[in-house]
This record gives C-alpha cells, sequence and structure tokens, in this order.
C-alpha cells in the first residue's frame, strides 16, 4: 500500500522522465492488479525512448500478467536486442519463464528460470518458481532441493506467508502453485 501511495504521488511530479515512469508502472504491476494504469505509463516512457531496455522489460512483465504471452516474449526479445549484456538480464529471463509458465509450458519456464539464475545465483526467490516447476514436470527430487535453497535464504518460509506477500498478479499466486509448494515439503503455516 506505501508502495502504491508513493508511486501515485511520483506520478503527479514525472514529467517526461522516463525511468520515473518505467519505475512507476513497475510499481503499479508489482504491487496491485492496475495493469491498464501500469501500461499508461510504460506506453508513455516507452514512446518518449523506444530504446529503453528497461521499459521494454517491464513492458514484457506488464503484458505477462495480462495473459498476453505472445507480446510479453516479444517485449523481453526487444529489450534484450536492445542491451544484450544488461544487468537485468536475468529478470527478461524471468520474465520469459514466468510467460511460460502461464501457458503451461513448464519445460521451457523451467529452462528460462533456471539460466536466470545462472546470470543471476544470488536471487533465491527464484527458487520458488524452479521448485514449483519440477513438481509440475514431476521431479519431485529436483523440487525438494529447490525447495531446500529457497529455505536457507528465507528459513522460516511458509505457503501462509509467501501468499500473503506475493503480489496480486504473480503467476505463482494460484491454488496449484501453493499446493506445488507443500508436495515439496514447505509447511502451510
Amino acid at each position: 500500500a506505501e508502495a502504491l501511495t508513493l508511486a501515485r504521488r511520483a506520478a503527479q511530479f514525472v514529467g517526461d522522465h522516463v525511468p520515473s515512469m518505467v519505475a512507476i508502472g513497475a510499481t503499479f504491476d508489482q504491487a496491485s492488479s492496475n495493469h491498464a494504469f501500469s501500461q499508461s505509463f510504460l506506453d508513455r516512457a516507452l514512446a518518449l525512448d523506444p530504446s529503453s531496455a528497461w521499459g521494454w522489460m517491464r513492458k514484457g512483465w506488464n503484458q505477462s500478467y495480462s495473459d498476453q504471452g505472445a507480446q510479453a516474449l516479444a517485449s523481453f526479445d526487444r529489450a534484450e536486442a536492445l542491451s544484450p549484456l544488461d544487468p537485468f538480464l536475468f529478470n527478461i529471463e524471468f520474465g520469459r519463464g514466468a510467460t511460460y509458465m502461464r501457458e503451461g509450458r513448464y519445460e521451457e519456464a523451467l529452462e528460462r528460470i533456471t539460466h536466470g539464475m545462472t546470470l543471476a545465483p544470488g536471487v533465491a526467490w527464484a527458487y520458488r518458481f524452479i521448485a514449483a516447476l519440477n513438481i509440475y514436470l514431476g521431479q519431485h527430487d529436483s523440487a525438494r532441493e529447490a525447495y531446500e535453497k529457497l529455505l536457507v535464504a528465507y528459513p522460516r518460509l511458509t505457503v501462509r506467508k509467501l501468499r500473503d506477500s506475493m503480489p496480486p498478479s504473480a503467476v505463482e499466486n494460484r491454488k496449484e502453485f501453493y499446493a506445488a509448494m507443500q508436495q515439496a515439503g514447505i509447511p502451510e503455516d
């Protein structure tokens, strides 16, 4: 709620500052389900600077959250083409993986998320994707291994804590995701 309040306040002063518009769009995508509002900032930012790799990455996430898979993948591709050595390349890969996950393309999703982890091995929260995807694919030992890595970073993690902290549009914010977490050994409470 505080992030949304601050983003609304920033929106009053953003002017034509492209990075600020992208940040406001990202905030609304991650902390609310108001993707149309987010999209308006991202579209405006990209109209002003069509070479903003960060803008295209966030546009891809916005489209993924809005179940526009083909458009999301095209936006992630454009972000990478604009900045192939971008420090956020891992997040582009996670976005592709999340898009594939939404579409039920679990093998492709796991491949992208795993590749993203090689680019940013310290991003422990992504193990939740890896674990769930392995459950969906029937690879229970790999799922348990991923959840154990997740628990190293978040030792008191429970399904309830994760569900309560998940952004409304997160791909994981579905019943089957939480069931997969429990199958891998994460306690409900």
